[in-house]
């Protein structure tokens, strides 16, 4: 009869010892290889090598077999911004809701560099509103996250696909007035997004340095804050009180 570990909560067979230990150096490796295979680090060599040679045989096919088809490359982005419900200002989105939290300069970085080779090796036509400063939003239909924009993005998208499509349509003087128009709409949806950007990102600045605090000297912060505020409305509320001294 197999012995069985007594000091355990549920009786284990010291056969099984083995199999645990190595069920969980391979739980440890898949964790390390999950993020390293995020590429936090930057796209490896090799791994973009295998993406450049793919796209190299889909545009050669496509070349070849679609001659007549325009390629556009979508120039998308992570936002790690959002609007919740009946508000104006944006939040940070890990602060309404949780989920899988990824390092969004940098993975924006590594988009951008393919996109970047697709544009500059095959010379497609691109569309990219990442300076339109769109945010993810509650009322996606599949919910927010990095890549699900609020709603106005995508008739944005339509739209600039449309121009694309008007380039090879209208004679030079009408698709002049038609890029005039599309012009001015780009640069009104730039400035509407750099009006929230300072603040946004100084908040996100904020949440930073509190979680590098610990729990312990994240407490003793808050509570700080909240006395100073307190002082703040007691000194407040006694200047009001007095009355100035007539000479």
């Amino acid at each position: 009869m197999r012995r069985r570990l007594r000091t355990a909560a549920f009786p284990i067979h010291r056969h099984a010892i083995p199999q645990l230990v190595l069920d969980a150096g391979l739980v440890a490796l898949a964790y390390y290889l999950a993020y390293r295979w995020r590429f936090d680090g930057g796209i490896p060599d090799r791994y973009f090598d295998l993406w450049a040679d793919a796209l190299d045989r889909f545009a050669g096919y496509v070349k070849e077999h679609c001659p007549d088809t325009r390629v556009v490359v979508h120039c998308g982005f992570n936002t790690d911004e959002l609007v919740p419900p009946g508000q104006s200002r944006p939040v940070p989105l890990r602060s309404y809701k949780k989920g899988v939290r990824i390092d969004v300069p940098v993975a924006n970085a590594l988009w951008r560099r393919l996109d970047d080779h697709a544009r500059s090796t095959y010379g497609w036509d691109a569309i990219d509103l990442r300076d339109e400063g769109y945010l993810t939003c509650a009322d996606h239909p599949w919910g927010p996250f990095y890549v699900h924009y609020t709603l106005d993005y995508y008739h944005r998208f339509l739209a600039e696909l449309d121009l694309i499509d008007l380039r090879g349509r209208l004679d030079p003087e009408d698709l002049a007035l038609v890029e005039g128009i599309a012009a001015a709409g780009h640069e009104h949806a730039v400035r509407y997004a750099r009006q929230w950007t300072e603040t946004t990102r100084a908040t996100e600045e904020r949440i930073r340095e509190l979680e590098g605090l610990g729990v312990l000297r994240a407490t003793r912060f808050a509570l700080g804050q909240r006395v100073r505020q307190a002082r703040a409305r007691i000194r407040t509320s006694s200047a009001s009180r007095r009355t100035p001294k007539e000479n």
